[in-house]
């Protein structure tokens, strides 16, 4: 039976806080085995706690694979000034190659 008693030492012993620069998320999912009412109510008080937080991201797993891969193939060149400008040329993977088109750009030249 799931139950939020406990749940927060679980989560504040979870070894991505070690390294949530480097690896930062946390997920929650389901078992097969959560087939009643009791199971899913205590399910949703959970996902009820965590939710609304606009410092989170809340996103699928596919998307969250997509990021990390963005993080490990991005290119960033050298700042070149220009009169007042500074210009920096990112190279992104394709979305194709890290599974789901994540980055909206907006205002850019």
């Amino acid at each position: 039976m799931i139950e939020d008693r406990g749940h927060e030492e679980t989560l504040s012993a979870c070894p991505v806080y070690d390294n949530k620069e480097t690896d930062p998320y946390t997920g929650f999912g389901v078992h097969a085995w959560m087939s009643n009412d009791k199971h899913w109510e205590a399910l949703e008080a959970i996902y009820n706690k965590y939710a609304g937080r606009e410092d989170w991201w809340y996103c699928s797993q596919t998307e969250y694979a997509a990021y990390r891969k963005m993080l490990q193939l991005h290119q960033l060149s050298a700042p070149v000034r220009d009169g007042n400008s500074v210009r920096y040329v990112l190279r992104l993977p394709y979305a194709a190659d890290i599974g789901v088109d994540l980055l909206k750009v907006e205002h850019a030249q």
